[in-house]
Order: C-alpha cells, then structure tokens, then sequence
C-alpha cells in the first residue's frame, strides 16, 4: 500500500501503460513490429543524425568547461558527502553500468569490419595497416569518451540539482537551469515520460542484443540450435539473476556483480594480448593512438553533402550517438548517483577518461587478434559473421586461441552479467523517476524495481 501511494502516477501510468502496449504488439505481430521500428529508426537517422554530431560535440565542451571551472572542485550531494563505494568498486560500476553490452557486442565486429570494408570517408584501403589503425580508432571513437561526454552534462544536471539542490529526481530538473519553474509543471512531466519510453526501448534493444550474443555464442561452441526456445531460456536465467541483484540494492547486488566482470574482462584482455600477435598488439595501439588524434575531428564532423559517403555516417557514428543520447538522461543519473561524494572534475575523468583508455585496450586487442587472424592466419572472420550474425564475432577469435577451457565459459559468463549489471543499474534509476519522492542517498522499492525488470525482460 505504501509503494502504491508512493509512485508518481502522472508518470508511471503513461509509461507502464505505452510499455506494456508495445510488448504487447511485438508479440503479437512481431514481423510488423520490426517494420515499424526499423522505419523510425532509419527515418530518425535520415534526418536528424546532424544534429546528434552537433550534440555531442557541445557536450564536449560543456564537460571541458565544468572541469576546467571552480565548479569543477563541487562536490556531488554536498560539501559534507562521502564516496559509498571504493576507487575500483566504483570504476567497475562506472563501466558496467553504461557500456558493457555494447563493449562487448562491437569489441571484434566493428574493428574486423571496419579493416575488411573501409568507410569512403577514410581514403583508405582496406586490409591494410592504416586501415587497421583507423580501425581500432574508429571503434574507440564510438564506444570511448565522445560516447560519455553526454550523460555528464544531460543526466548529471538532473542528479546535481537531486543532491546538491533538493529538486525532483527526473530527467526534467536537468532543465530547470532554462526552463525555471515551467520544469515541475505539465512540460517536465512529458518531457520525463518520453525520456522513459525511450531509455526502456533502448535498454530493450541493448537487453536483446545481449540475450543474441550469448545464445549465438553458446550454439556456435556446442552444436545447439540457436532457436526462441533457446532465447526464453537466456532470458528467463538472466531475470534471475537480475532480479536476485537488483533485489540486493547497488552495494551487494550491482557492485559486487560490477568487480567480478571487470576482473573478468582484465582476465580476457590478459589472455588476447600474451597468446595473440603480443608485438603486432604494441605497434597496433601505437598506430591506433596516432590515427585517433589525428583523425578525432574528421570523425566528429562527418557530414555527407554530396551523398557519396554510402550512408555511413547515420548508420555507423548516428545511430550510436543516437543510442546514446537515448540513453544519456539515464546513464548520466545513474553514473552522477553512485559518484556522491566525488567532486565535479573527478566524476567527469572517471566517466570519461577511464572508459576510453580502457575501451581503447579493448578494442585493439580483440580487433588486433581478429585482423590478424584475417591477414596471417588465413581465418575469415567476416564469412563465419556473414553466417552466423555479429553476435559470432568473439566466439570465432577465442576459438582459435589457447585456454578456450578458460575463456569460452568466461565469455558467456560476462556477456551475461554485462547486460544484467546494465539493465540492474538503469531500472533502478527508471523506478526511482516513478515515484513521487526519494532520499539524495537511497534506492527505489525492491518490488517497483522487480517490475521494471521483469517488464524489460518482456519485452524482449
């Protein structure tokens, strides 16, 4: 009784309702419900992806600016607040909370790719060491601190305002600095409701392309079929587990889950850079380093006048700022909430310079053992991705290095929890958007944070 008297109704009714209405229809209809989306979503990129480079360009700057500015020594819940989780527990939720799907989807797909078909844009050709260098900075690109720079302005304004100022927890109060006191009236509550509907369908999307990877992975390793039985499967272990961990609160649920698939990724990155191409690796992150810094600004004005560009740019660069603008409201939250305690500055290197570093590793080993696979060892990666799907990618590099014993289990095990620790983290800030009030330092209900996830879960 009290959570029902508890959950802002203005919020949660429009929202549960549209959700539930859209599981609904793609369960129904699947086929037209994936024509629908994906005419949005190419109709979206058409005509607005432009405007996405341009976002998030600015945000660059606005992150500059707050580091650079007294601002930048505020801290987040007050003068008075102390840091609830340690340097590498926090770091660990800081990448597991945001980009562990998608690091883990991309890390060999979007390099191999990249290397075997170059963009036009690059003036490159393909399969050689300027491409693979281009590569691996391109990927880095995507995924690294550009990716970041938008939930430290958008997400942390509304998580500031929360802990440092008192104001509703909402993607609205981030406004509040332009809107004034229009943000708490009918304008902040619409603007909070498309702000959810989007982040589940993101999270949704994000939550399936998990659920692929890992039923891909698991077929491809043991002759299964890859079939709807085999996703019901996945899924239903996999609200399991988030359940059991979004039931345990951030501290003994998220975090815990966060350390142990960091320690997980370290272990892998070990394994690709001591039994792979270990000095082809070396000059492949020094190349990349230089291809990214000199090629940072190209990539992040890359329009296409002329309409020669293949439509690369929307579909590669536009559709992952488009992903993370979606997502930045949330994330940034999210990210701003477990940083209590931290100054401005120290949250926005955290949030930005330790992803990229670490992401920029990531993709130059997984990228470096494929490409050199391709190159030396006569492996085509791209034809066993042309018949299986992208979700492969990964599994076809560990395939063919020592300590498969090892690192296939472990593979499965973190493409698992990479998309419960995403999923645990942004359904606990979606439940706590829904209710009328919450402490600076608190968490949502155990039970509304269950039916996010379990509605999540639906809807895949």
């Amino acid at each position: 009784m009290n959570l029902l008297k508890s959950l802002n109704y203005k919020i949660f009714a429009p929202v549960a309702i549209f959700i539930m209405a859209f599981v609904i229809y793609g369960i129904a209809s699947p086929s037209s419900f994936a024509s629908f989306t994906t005419t949005v979503k190419d109709w979206a990129g058409t005509h607005f992806a432009w405007l996405a480079y341009f976002i998030i360009v600015a945000c660059v700057f606005a992150c500059i600016y707050m580091c650079v500015s007294k601002f930048g020594r505020t801290k987040i819940g007050g003068a008075d607040a102390k840091p609830e989780y340690r340097t590498f527990t926090w770091l660990a939720m800081i990448i597991c909370g945001n980009i562990g799907i998608a690091m883990m989807f991309y890390a060999v797909v979007e390099p191999a790719s990249f290397f075997s078909s170059t963009p036009v844009f690059w003036n490159l050709e393909s399969e050689t060491t300027a491409a693979a260098n281009m590569a691996v900075a391109q990927a880095t690109f995507h995924w690294g601190g550009f990716n970041w720079v938008a939930n430290m302005v958008i997400g942390f304004t509304s998580v500031y305002l929360f802990t440092n100022h008192g104001m509703p927890f909402r993607p609205s109060t981030g406004l509040y600095p332009v809107l004034k006191e229009k943000t708490f009236g009918p304008l902040g509550t619409v603007y909070d409701v498309i702000c959810l509907i989007a982040i589940m369908g993101a999270i949704i999307t994000g939550f399936g392309f998990g659920v692929m990877q890992f039923s891909t992975g698991l077929a491809y390793n043991t002759g299964l079929e890859v079939n709807n039985l085999m996703y019901i499967v996945v899924v239903a272990v996999t609200l399991l587990v988030l359940c059991f961990s979004s039931a345990r609160g951030f501290q003994k649920g998220l975090a815990v889950l966060s350390n142990i698939n960091v320690a997980g990724y370290i272990i892998l990155l070990v394994v690709l850079f001591c039994f792979g191409p270990t000095l082809k690796l070396c000059e492949l992150a020094l190349g990349s380093m230089g291809a990214l810094l000199d090629n940072f600004l190209p990539m992040a004005f890359n329009g296409d006048f002329m309409g020669d560009g293949d439509g690369w740019n929307v579909n590669n660069t536009g559709f992952t700022w488009f992903w993370t603008l979606v997502y930045s409201p949330f994330c940034g939250m999210y990210l701003a909430k477990i940083s209590r305690g931290r100054t401005v500055r120290q949250f926005i290197a955290a949030s930005t310079v330790v992803p990229t570093c670490f992401l920029f590793l990531w993709f130059c080993f997984w990228g470096g053992d494929a490409m050199n696979m391709m190159s030396f060892m006569n492996i085509n990666i791209m034809d066993v991705i042309g018949d299986w799907g992208a979700p492969v990618a990964n599994f076809v590099v560990l395939k063919y290095l020592p300590l498969k014993w090892l690192t296939i289990p472990m593979i499965l095990f973190c493409v698992m929890i990479g998309f419960v620790t995403l999923v645990d983290a942004e359904s606990n800030i979606i439940a706590g958007m829904c209710q009328k009030k919450i402490k600076r330092n608190g968490e949502a209900p155990v039970a509304l944070r269950l039916f996010f996830c379990a509605i999540l879960g639906l809807g895949i």
